[in-house]
């Protein structure tokens, strides 16, 4: 997969000068936070100072991994433990709190699932994927895109599931929703589509593809919620 670059033309789409940015040198993205270090413009101060309790907490939490003094390859495991706490944390806050505005506005769970849950627990893999893209490793960004799905698919799914039959063997695990076999239609169809654009564009990530995949997870996400809606058909189990 190549990065089409026209300030870069004949050169290898997967390598950037070093005086842009390369794994070898220290981007700004791999300089340690200071958390008291105040932004260039007024908006980022504004996000600053309304973020700045979390920025905080994060900071006496949560050991700073790219300091010096973290080089040593054991120590990364204790950033990555509370990283995984803090967004477990999060994850069962957000869930929660996503699942009470469901109701009040009564709203299907599936549709939050779909959009603001679907959206949330991807903003990560989006900044990661940023990051590698600026590094000139596109590669990365797909593998990352691709690999962080299919662990979501069979295991964020099969193993909750798996743990949820173990602990009632007598109790299978319900889902209220009829429509969710038209929803794997439309994920199938995206997938194709996937591979037939990339075909069509010989592998190359450029703007135009781009839009195009925008452009399709939009129709394939609203699709998808106007199933669980019931503006297609009667899809909805009760919940009592």
């Amino acid at each position: 997969i190549r990065l089409i670059d026209p300030d870069n033309v004949g050169q290898s789409p997967f390598k950037r000068p070093r005086s842009v940015a390369s794994f070898d040198d220290e981007s700004e993205e791999d300089l340690p936070l200071d958390v008291l270090a105040l932004p260039g413009s007024l908006v980022n101060k504004i996000f600053y100072i309304i973020l700045f309790p979390v920025y905080l907490i994060f900071f006496f939490t949560i050991p700073d991994c790219r300091r010096p003094t973290f080089r040593p390859f054991p120590r990364y495991f204790l950033t990555f433990f509370m990283s995984t706490v803090y967004l477990s944390c999060l994850s069962y806050l957000l869930v929660w709190m996503v699942v009470i505005i469901c109701f009040t506005f009564g709203i299907p769970d599936t549709v939050a699932g779909l959009t603001i849950l679907a959206f949330g627990t991807s903003v990560p893999e989006i900044i990661s994927s940023i990051i590698v893209v600026k590094k000139g490793k596109g590669e990365m960004a797909i593998s990352n895109s691709i690999g962080s799905n299919v662990f979501d698919i069979l295991i964020c799914l099969g193993l909750p599931w798996l743990i949820s039959a173990l602990s009632d063997l007598k109790k299978p695990v319900k889902i209220y929703s009829q429509g969710i076999i038209y929803t794997v239609v439309v994920l199938l169809t995206t997938v194709v589509i996937f591979i037939v654009c990339f075909l069509i564009s010989k592998w190359k990530l450029s703007k135009r593809l781009g839009l195009v995949l925008l452009f399709c997870w939009v129709v394939a996400t609203t699709i998808s919620c106007l199933f669980e809606l019931d503006v297609f058909g009667n899809f909805s189990i009760p919940l009592c």
